[in-house]
């Protein structure tokens, strides 16, 4: 007789806190062992634990976001694991959606599930409707338990009660209630009537006399992603105003990856942010005013603020500008900047734009520019009028002669 073909079990466990899990033998272990117990009793089939751990603790089974689960799904993918083996349904998952995920996954890679304590076949249909009323359950129960919380938290509040976290500027912790600190009180204020002024947290920070180093950590942490949607050009412009070498590079990236719509919207804002409006606002660091980061920006804004799609409001009366009356100049703003630039980094700048131009018809006018800012550079001054008018009048005596 044959021996059975070899069943290669992997045990997962969880725990939805930490809670006790410092214990010499806790929740975890004890799942553990009732799971090795019925591997063995399972023997005579083929089944073998493996000795690798899946524990997730302290995690919460309401997500698919745990290192241990995505450990599990990713040694199934490779093919090392043919049954999962879990204490209850609900260790594995409280969520149908993310159930629905996970089978998936099990069925693609011819992967069994067992749950200790539940006995179901989730072979035919019968099991399957068990295992998801099972699991509706579990949801319920983790939803209800979510609202029972934040319910008391908010009864809580409504009494004055604080319920945990960072003490806010302000404010010191007294008897679980929170106190007003006058000496922190003002600054408070102060913050606060400078937002209504300025109606913009990346320049309320940018004068509050902060390190550039903080601002720029601050900026790059919102640009990237922490910030609402509709925030994120000013966080950039004042990424890019204080760290530009990092800051540009995430810049351009992003811009290349939305629509050439919202591209163009974005990056309307964040030059407008970056420079002002045309009455200029704020105190800046401007460490982007190198030639290099000039050019840079003058390139990227010229590909998603384009002239092709500019206004004209020359010779058409009086007008209230817009946000892209603003972009518009300061496109131009950019550009006069990296004309000021003296020395060979200037005039460097002015010739990689000869190529580079988003542009074509403007390559010309780059090249002329780079000729006169290698003539403004040259060791002798320039001539005036007057000693060209001189010069001129030599050499017509000069040829009489």
């Amino acid at each position: 007789m044959s021996s059975p073909l070899r069943r290669r079990c992997a045990i997962y466990t969880r725990k939805s806190t930490e809670e006790g899990l410092d214990q010499a033998f806790n929740t975890l272990d004890a799942q553990r062992e009732a799971c090795e117990a019925y591997i063995l009793s399972q023997a005579g089939e083929g089944w073998e634990c493996l000795p690798d751990r899946y524990d997730d603790g302290g995690w919460s089974g309401g997500n698919m976001d745990r290192p241990a689960l995505k450990a599990l799904l990713a040694d199934i993918a490779r093919g090392r694991i043919d049954i999962v083996v879990v204490y209850k349904v609900d260790r594995l998952t409280r969520s149908l959606m993310d159930f629905a995920r996970i089978v998936d996954t099990f069925d693609g890679n011819d992967t069994s599930f067992v749950s200790v304590t539940q006995a179901f076949n989730t072979t035919n249909s019968m099991g399957r409707l068990t295992l998801n009323v099972l699991l509706s359950f579990a949801q319920f129960e983790r939803e209800v338990t979510g609202e029972r919380i934040r319910d008391k938290i908010a009864a809580s509040r409504a009494k004055g009660m604080f319920m945990g976290g960072n003490v806010p500027l302000g404010y010191d912790l007294g008897n679980r209630k929170l106190e007003v600190n006058e000496s922190e009180a003002d600054t408070v204020r102060h913050i606060y009537a400078r937002y209504l002024e300025l109606k913009s947290v990346p320049a309320l920070a940018k004068g509050s006399g902060a390190a550039p180093a903080d601002l720029a950590a601050l900026a790059a942490h919102k640009a990237k992603g922490a910030a609402v949607e509709d925030q994120r050009p000013r966080w950039f412009a004042l990424w890019v105003d204080t760290d530009p070498g990092a800051a540009i590079p995430v810049l351009e990236s992003h811009l290349a990856s939305l629509s050439p719509e919202t591209g163009s919207a974005f990056a309307q804002q964040f030059i407008v942010a970056l420079l002002g409006d045309r009455h200029g606002t704020g105190k800046r660091t401007a460490a982007y005013k190198n030639a290099h980061d000039l050019k840079t920006l003058y390139v990227l804004t010229h590909r998603h603020v384009r002239i092709a799609d500019d206004i004209e409001r020359a010779g058409k009366g009086a007008y209230s500008p817009t946000l892209r009356d603003d972009a518009q100049d300061g496109r131009s703003r950019l550009f006069n900047m990296l004309v000021d630039v003296p020395g060979p980094e200037g005039y460097a700048a002015m010739k990689a734009l000869e190529q580079e131009h988003p542009e074509p018809d403007h390559r010309k006018w780059m090249a002329l520019r780079a000729h006169e800012r290698a003539t403004q550079d040259a060791d002798e001054p320039l001539w005036s009028t007057e000693q060209v008018r001189d010069f001129n009048k030599g050499n017509r005596g000069k040829e009489a002669e």
